[in-house]
């Protein structure tokens, strides 16, 4: 049901109405950051802070294809309820000229992890890694491919839960407005896309499950290394030239590194999730329980 409204509104470019929140929205006047397809303000819902995340548009077909992601998109987002899953309020057009489309979710203070981490090094990571498998278990569930996972796109609640986001954004990003535009924003995606989808041809380019997983082993790299998969290149052209080699992944670091919880467990767990065969990475259940056994 939930994959026929998506196809129906997009077919359709018709915004189901009750998504649309019709008036009360209040926005600052300057981005709190940019992307590569999207512009961040803060901003106010009656006495609510939320966040605008206003689409990126430059030539008239992008328009087209982005609102037309952008209503499948919003059939998605409106339909999810988990602890670990961003919630999504709702759309937002601007009442000008542009026709903007805003995509409203609550303002999380602490920001993404990337940053969060760098912020309070002391915090227990495990947890927060635990949460993310938690909610990227139950998108698998409703068989969404979140398609970008990487730290940038974790945010932590007031209460230190990691959230997942920009699930729908990531086909946006690619199918419209191109993942050259992503990628070469800072931090990029090329450090986390599982290399099949690197190929270049139409029997590898299809996002699924088994992506993620490999995205979420790379997640698990940063979180715990505090560095970015496959540091030791400085350009991404470097990193998909490694990938296509068929057996390159990235580094352990050395036991004086300053690293977090990266004993050979997790290792070897972050290691299963980068086996170049996709029909061989394991699933979240299987993460899960080794993440619980770790835990113990």
């Amino acid at each position: 049901l939930l994959g026929l409204l998506c196809e129906l509104a997009k077919s359709a470019k018709v915004y189901p109405q009750c998504y649309v929140l019709q008036k009360g929205i209040q926005s600052d006047s300057q981005p709190i950051k940019g992307g590569g397809f999207a512009d961040v303000y803060k901003g106010k819902h009656g006495s609510q802070t939320i966040c605008l995340k206003v689409i990126r548009i430059f030539q008239k077909q992008e328009s087209i294809d982005v609102l037309r992601e952008c209503m499948k998109e919003t059939v998605v987002c409106a339909h999810l309820s988990h602890p670990n899953i961003l919630p999504f309020y709702g759309i937002y057009l601007f009442d000008d000229l542009s026709q903007r489309i805003c995509l409203i979710s609550p303002w999380m203070k602490n920001g993404n992890l990337w940053d969060y981490l760098k912020d309070n090094p002391s915090t227990l990571r495990t947890p927060l890694i635990m949460d993310i498998i938690k909610g990227l278990r139950y998108l698998h569930q409703l068989n969404i491919v979140h398609g970008d996972l990487k730290a940038q796109n974790i945010l932590l609640s007031d209460d230190g839960r990691a959230l997942i986001t920009d699930f729908g954004l990531s086909h946006i990003t690619v199918s419209s407005v191109g993942r050259k535009s992503s990628a070469t924003s800072p931090g990029g995606t090329t450090r986390w896309t599982a290399p099949e989808l690197l190929k270049g041809d139409d029997c590898h380019n299809q996002l699924t499950k088994a992506c993620d997983i490999w995205s979420f082993g790379c997640l698990c790299y940063e979180v715990l290394t505090r560095k970015m998969p496959f540091y030791q290149y400085s350009r991404e052209p470097q990193v998909i030239v490694a990938l296509l080699k068929g057996s390159e992944v990235p580094i352990r670091p050395p036991p004086e590194a300053p690293c977090d919880e990266v004993d050979d467990c997790m290792w070897n767990l972050m290691s299963d999730c980068w086996n170049y065969q996709p029909q061989d990475r394991p699933t979240c259940d299987s993460i899960r329980d080794v993440l619980i056994g770790l835990a113990d």
